[in-house]
């Protein structure tokens, strides 16, 4: 999912998100999970630890993945016309040999009752069986805050190997003071020959403190 810049003090979050992957050729659709942890201090950090894995059909996972990165809010909210954060990212492919270190800025900028953020990415990815290579990634999204609770979405995603634009809603559930539960929905068409024809993406974060 599309990050914000925003790191709240003492936060702790758990997020599940799943992917679904359907190509028209025939390769198999596929499943991923991810299962994140994270936990804020009190001066605009963050620290989330997350593991991946792909599934396929009626088999066991092909392929795991271990992620560590960390988050700095650089900007409060509201300081300027636009907020900021950057992340450092480390992953490793386990069963591939692979492994991607990267970072991404993160902005963010309020218009009246639309709220749009971009995420762009540099990072080296090396290992046995891949070119030691840079590359960039650009992650959109524009939100409308059609209540406190429910916001539709239309996000963008570009890489190298990948270029895909769809819509999708948030969901901001309040449990109790300091708890709450966010989910996201989206369905990408895939425009680019090496993406997926559609891919459907359901996250749910909850947060406490």
């Amino acid at each position: 999912p599309i990050e914000q810049p925003y790191v709240h003090s003492l936060e702790r979050e758990i997020e599940l998100h799943s992917v679904w992957q359907h190509r028209l050729d025939d390769q198999p659709n596929q499943i991923g999970t991810t299962l994140s942890a994270a936990v804020a201090n009190r001066h605009n950090f963050l620290l989330e630890l997350s593991a991946s894995g792909i599934d396929l059909p009626e088999s066991q996972p092909q392929a795991t993945s271990l992620e560590i990165e960390a988050k700095w809010q650089l900007t409060e909210q509201g300081q300027y016309n636009a907020d900021w954060g950057i992340t450092l990212e480390l992953e490793r492919e386990v069963t591939l040999n692979r492994w991607e270190a990267g970072t991404t800025l993160l902005w963010q900028r309020e218009f009246s009752d639309w709220i749009a953020t971009v995420n762009g990415k540099l990072y080296y990815e090396w290992g046995s069986n891949y070119s030691n290579e840079i590359e960039t990634s650009l992650g959109a999204q524009l939100r409308y805050r059609l209540s406190s609770l429910l916001e539709p979405t239309l996000a963008l995603h570009l890489s190298q190997d990948t270029g895909a634009i769809g819509p999708g809603l948030w969901l901001h559930q309040r449990l109790a003071p300091g708890r709450r539960l966010n989910w996201q929905l989206s369905l990408l068409q895939g425009f680019k020959t090496t993406t997926p024809e559609q891919t459907a993406l359901i996250a749910v974060e909850y947060e406490f403190y």
